[in-house]
């Protein structure tokens, strides 16, 4: 009987049956090791991927609890029973304290128009002496209003307002140089134009900002409705162009606002008083054409 390897000739023309038998050998094993590496890197990538998503949950979950626990004892005032048009959102910027975690609140243009121009937005207070948090509570839950927690800033804001991609980097240095600079220590804004602002931030930050005051390029600028505090450079941008849906371009030796005319999405028009009925109906109508 012939065992590889152990009668192996020193004549090549005799040696290619030990040559085919150890080559058939090592590709069996190879194949049969290949396909345990296989499974078991699949098995570690899901053990990976499982994890992350987990990881990313928990630290969600954290986030929240963190700025949920930071405006928990924020009194809103007493005796208030209700937000509506006239003081949903000087009661909210006004109880805004300074805290470690949230440095910054922000009325969207979206959220603001639920009260201001949709008229249709409307919230009771069940607690006899409501914070800040019971009022955010019952806004998400009694309105189209939203709340996003993107660090530090606690946004309150509809469907329809964007609020990724407005700040646009173009000189990189500038950029390092805005976010060394410091916002006003503390500042509330409410129902603030640009001509009120724009002096403000170009004193802050030291740098040129147009468009400059009284200029007709700010007409579809909206109004400022926010409460901060020690914001630095870049998150003062971040917060200017969320409350007043502007898009901020960072070149050299200035900073240059447009106005945002992206929309997320469209605004339901359920429940709406601005319009009366048959002006709703024509809308509705066109919507369908």
């Amino acid at each position: 009987m012939y065992h590889a390897g152990r009668n192996r000739s020193r004549s090549e023309r005799c040696n290619w049956r030990f040559r085919a038998c150890v080559s058939s050998h090592k590709k069996v094993a190879f194949g049969y090791s290949s396909i345990k590496f296989r499974i078991k890197m699949k098995s570690f990538l899901l053990f990976v991927g499982v994890l992350c998503l987990v990881g990313a949950t928990a630290s969600r979950a954290a986030e929240n609890a963190g700025w949920e626990e930071a405006i928990r004892q924020m009194p809103l005032g007493t005796e208030v029973k209700e937000l509506n048009r006239t003081n949903a959102v000087p009661l909210t910027l006004k109880a805004f304290q300074k805290n470690s975690t949230v440095k910054g609140l922000i009325w969207m243009p979206g959220a603001t128009d639920e009260f201001y121009f949709f008229k249709r937005a409307h919230v009771t207070l069940t607690n006899d002496s409501p914070t800040l948090l019971d009022a955010i509570r019952a806004l998400t839950n009694q309105t189209w209003v939203r709340v996003t927690y993107s660090a530090p800033l606690l946004i309150l804001h509809t469907a329809e307002d964007p609020m990724e991609g407005m700040i646009q980097v173009e000189d990189q240095k500038m950029a390092e140089r805005i976010a060394k600079k410091h916002f006003v220590k503390a500042g509330v804004f409410l129902d603030k134009d640009w001509d009120y602002v724009q002096p403000i931030l170009a004193f802050q930050v030291d740098t040129r900002v147009e468009p400059p005051r009284y200029s007709p390029h700010t007409t579809h600028f909206y109004r400022h409705s926010m409460s901060v505090f020690d914001l630095n450079g870049m998150e003062a941008l971040t917060a200017i162009c969320l409350a007043n849906k502007t898009i901020v371009h960072i070149e050299k030796k200035k900073l240059v606002f447009e106005g945002d005319t992206r929309v997320r999405a469209k605004p339901s028009l359920e429940g709406i008083s601005t319009f009366d009925a048959q002006t709703l109906k024509s809308i509705e109508q066109k919507k369908t054409e």
